[in-house]
């Protein structure tokens, strides 16, 4: 009779999650969430603790050594930056010899809607006042989401400028400096969401409409003078010609432009 004795040797773990599954996380989550389920792994000897860990020279993730569950540690998630990473995970044993297996874990990162941002805020335009429908400027706004379209809209209505979905900022009415010199227009631009990564986002700012002052025509009327016949020369004849301008700190200059042919009026220069 022959006994065959069959020593234990230390057997290498063997992983259970299956390499081809991605674990998925949200882009933009914070330091420490977990990303998908924990890594887990088996050893057909009994009696073995499994410690997993990560290659000490990467610090996006971390591992906790004890359950496998795969946490952020210093990425910044981003999905439009990178949208997949590959982590190597090794499991080891307590046996003697130490036995080890290496499993590389891909991590897709889910995109997200993000808000778009109003490049456009705070800024300072200008356009000449009287013009109607003039274009005074189109706004700018950017999103991180590729392929996202945006649309611009003022937050309050406006019986004096138009903005169009695209951003074209326009007068619909005449603007008069002497009146106000300046407007300052809310304006929101939102994008259009996508199916899965969440609603329309807006977000809003404020722009500021310089009214450039123009020098504009004096305003004169047709007036009725009466003077006796046979009147001498520098008689006056009946009150001075009544003018304005809009434009303040204007000085007005009269002149005879027609119908004084025989040279019989003058006309004070200053003074009308």
């Amino acid at each position: 009779t022959v006994t065959i004795t069959v020593e234990d040797v230390n057997e290498t773990p063997v992983f259970t999650t299956d390499p081809d599954d991605a674990l998925t996380i949200d882009e933009n989550s914070r330091k420490t969430a977990p990303v998908g389920s924990p890594i887990t792994a088996t050893d057909v000897d009994a009696g073995q603790t499994l410690r997993y860990s990560v290659p000490p020279t990467q610090d996006d993730f971390s591992i906790d050594s004890k359950t496998g569950q795969i946490t952020v540690l210093n990425a910044v998630l981003n999905y439009e930056a990178q949208s997949t990473y590959l982590l190597e995970v090794t499991v080891r044993d307590n046996g003697t010899p130490v036995q080890s297996a290496d499993l590389l874990v891909t991590i897709a990162l889910n995109d997200i809607n993000e808000h778009p941002v109003a490049d456009f805020a705070g800024s300072q335009v200008s356009i000449d006042e009287n013009v109607v429908g003039g274009v005074i400027d189109t706004l700018q706004a950017s999103d991180p989401d590729a392929d996202s379209r945006l649309a611009f809209n003022l937050i309050d209505a406006s019986a004096l400028f138009t903005l169009d979905s695209i951003g074209t900022l326009k007068t619909k009415s005449a603007l008069n400096f002497e009146e106000k010199d300046s407007h300052v227009l809310s304006v929101r631009v939102c994008d259009d969401g996508y199916p899965g990564a969440g609603d329309d986002l807006c977000v809003e700012g404020d722009v500021t409409v310089h009214v450039n002052d123009v020098n504009e025509h004096p305003v004169m009327n047709d007036a009725v003078r009466d003077v006796d016949e046979n009147s001498i020369k520098l008689t006056r004849v009946g009150d001075i010609i009544p003018a304005s301008d809009v434009d303040f700190g204007q000085l007005l200059m009269f002149e005879i432009t027609s119908g004084n042919d025989d040279g019989l009026f003058q006309i004070g220069a200053c003074s009308g």
